[in-house]
């Protein structure tokens, strides 16, 4: 498409942004597989049932403009969604990789709502009213969606930092006192 228009810059916009919710709602379940907290497999759940209400409303959007939402590609989300599942497939402790996988989804979570802030304002500028609506719903549902992700990775980093502070309580075999390296000065 030939961008010539602030009009074509906008359908263009919303092609884009449509595909970050289609990768989106492709790479969540898969993503799901990896993920051990109760509470971010929750948030993760929401996540993925808004982004599939969002693909919704792009018809809407579609029809509102008469133009298909279809044929584009986003490659930041490809990339977010990409390294989140890679991240679900490795193995290491559970805190650790469920933090890392939330870290990935807030980023993509926030590039999603600049995606929205910055298509809304160009539908203000066209003067296309029903989309402006479509996405300030959109925009009010993604921004909840990131305030979830952030309470929870202050959670996740609390409880990781309180097990940090725990004190460290050595195990010593009976009849050995100190470390290895003090039974062998005497």
């Amino acid at each position: 498409m030939i961008l010539a228009t602030i009009r074509s810059f906008l359908v263009e916009s919303l092609r884009k942004v449509a595909a970050v919710e289609r990768q989106i709602a492709w790479g969540l379940p898969r993503v799901l597989s990896g993920v051990s907290s109760h509470e971010l497999k929750s948030v993760v759940q929401e996540y993925l049932a808004e982004t599939e209400s969002h693909c919704e409303r792009f018809e809407k959007i579609s029809k509102s403009l008469g133009e298909s939402m279809a044929d584009a590609r986003c490659f930041v989300s490809e990339a977010f969604t990409r390294e989140a599942i890679a991240i679900s497939e490795r193995r290491g402790d559970d805190r650790i990789l469920d933090l890392a996988i939330m870290s990935v989804l807030r980023q993509m979570v926030h590039f999603e709502k600049s995606s929205y802030e910055i298509v809304r304002s160009i539908a203000e500028v066209c003067g296309e009213r029903e989309v402006v609506e479509v996405v300030d719903e959109i925009l009010t549902e993604t921004e909840h969606t990131e305030r979830s992700f952030i309470l929870l990775t202050e959670d996740m980093m609390d409880s990781i930092a309180a097990k940090r502070e725990e004190p460290l309580v050595p195990h010593i075999r009976p009849g050995t006192e100190g470390s290895a390296s003090e039974r062998r000065t005497r």
